[in-house]
C-alpha cells in the first residue's frame, strides 16, 4: 500500500472523525492518526437506494481524502448529503469547504449543523460555534432583499434561493455580484465590495421588461387600451354616421319649407326637421363621446408610459457595513 504524507493522514482522520462525532468526537480538532473505516448504514437505510447511494459517494469522498483531493472530496460530500441529510455527511462537507478555501458555504453550512445543536454532543457543539465564530469573521454576512417575491437571487452566478430570503447569505470577502431574476422582469444587478467580517444590505430593484414590440404600450393593460380605443372609434364612426344623415336631410326639409309637396308640407318639414335636430344632437353627443373615452385611454397610456419610463431611469440606494458604506445608482441614463 502507497504509503500516506503527514498531511494526508491527518486530513483522512479529520473526515472519518466528522462520521463519528454524534458518538461524542471532536469534529474539528482530531489528532494524527490511521483512518478508520466509514460507519455502515443503519439496516434499515439499506433498503434505502437514496441513502445507499448517499453512502457511496460517502465513502468515495473518503477516498479521496485519502490522496489529498480535496476538491473532489467535496463534490463526492456534496452529493452524499444531498441524498441523505445525515450529520455525517454535512460534517465531512464542512470540513471538505473548509480544506478547499469555500468560507462562504462552510459557514452557510455550519449554520445549519447548529440549528440541529439537539443532535451534537456538548464538545462538538462547543467546536462547532468556535469554527464559526472563526469564519464570520473572514467572510461577509448579506442581507439581501428584492421588491419582487419569487425571483431567483444569486451570488456571483450561484443560485442561493428565491426572494424572499428567509435568511442572511454568507459571501466570500472581495467584490462580488448580486443579482435577481424572474420571468417577465429585467434582472437586478449589483456589484459590492465585500470586506471580512463585514454585514452588507444589498437592495435589488427588478423592473417590467416590455420587450421588443411591446414599447408602444408601455407598462399599460393592453385590454383597457384596446377596449377604450375600440369604444371611442365606434362612437366616432357613429357620431360621423348621424352627422352624415343630418346633412343628408337638409335639403328635403328645405324643399318642403318652399312648398315643393303635394299636400302636409308642414307636416313632412316637421317630421324631417325633428328628425334633422335628433340626428344631429346624436351626432353631437356620440363625437363628445368619442373624444371622452379617446383621450381618457390617451391619458392612461402616456401616464403608464411615463411611469414605465421613470422606472428605467437611474435609481439609488445604499450599502451600509461596519467602518463604512457607499452609494450606488443604477439603471438607463
Amino acid at each position: 500500500m502507497k504509503t500516506l504524507t503527514k498531511r494526508s493522514r491527518v486530513a483522512a482522520w479529520g473526515v472519518v472523525a466528522c462520521s463519528l462525532f454524534v458518538g461524542g468526537g471532536d469534529v474539528w480538532a482530531q489528532g494524527p492518526g490511521e483512518p478508520q473505516p466509514a460507519a455502515s448504514p443503519p439496516a434499515s437505510a439499506q433498503a434505502d437506494a437514496a441513502t445507499q447511494k448517499a453512502e457511496k459517494h460517502y465513502e468515495a469522498g473518503i477516498a479521496f481524502v485519502k490522496i489529498d483531493k480535496w476538491a473532489e472530496a467535496r463534490e463526492e460530500f456534496r452529493q452524499a448529503y444531498e441524498g441523505s441529510a445525515q450529520l455525517k455527511y454535512l460534517a465531512a462537507l464542512i470540513k471538505a469547504e473548509i480544506a478547499t478555501g469555500q468560507n462562504a458555504n462552510a459557514a452557510t453550512h455550519l449554520r445549519e449543523l447548529l440549528r440541529r445543536k439537539p443532535e451534537l454532543d456538548a464538545n462538538t457543539a462547543a467546536e462547532a460555534e468556535k469554527k464559526f465564530a472563526e469564519l464570520r469573521a473572514k467572510v461577509g454576512e448579506a442581507t439581501i432583499t428584492v421588491n419582487v417575491e419569487g425571483a431567483e437571487v444569486l451570488v456571483d452566478g450561484v443560485v442561493v434561493g428565491r426572494s424572499p430570503l428567509s435568511d442572511t447569505v454568507f459571501v466570500n470577502a472581495g467584490r462580488r455580484v448580486f443579482q435577481a431574476r424572474r420571468a417577465g422582469f429585467v434582472t437586478g444587478e449589483q456589484a459590492v465590495d465585500v470586506a471580512p467580517g463585514s454585514a452588507p444590505r444589498v437592495a435589488l430593484g427588478l423592473m417590467k421588461d416590455t420587450g421588443p414590440g411591446n414599447e408602444d404600450g408601455g407598462g399599460a393593460n393592453k385590454t383597457l387600451l384596446y377596449t377604450g380605443a375600440a369604444v371611442a372609434g365606434g362612437l366616432a364612426l357613429v357620431g360621423i354616421g348621424t352627422f352624415i344623415g343630418a346633412v343628408a336631410l337638409y335639403g328635403p326639409a328645405e324643399d318642403k319649407l318652399d312648398g315643393k309637396c303635394e299636400s302636409n308640407c308642414k307636416e313632412e318639414f316637421e317630421s324631417l326637421t325633428s328628425t334633422q335636430q335628433a340626428l344631429g344632437y346624436t351626432s353631437l353627443f356620440t363625437g363628445i363621446g368619442a373624444g371622452l373615452v379617446g383621450g381618457a385611454t390617451l391619458v392612461y397610456w402616456m401616464a403608464t408610459k411615463k411611469s414605465n419610463d421613470i422606472e428605467k431611469g437611474p435609481r439609488g440606494g445604499c450599502v451600509i457595513m461596519p467602518g463604512g458604506g457607499g452609494v450606488f445608482v443604477s439603471g438607463q441614463f
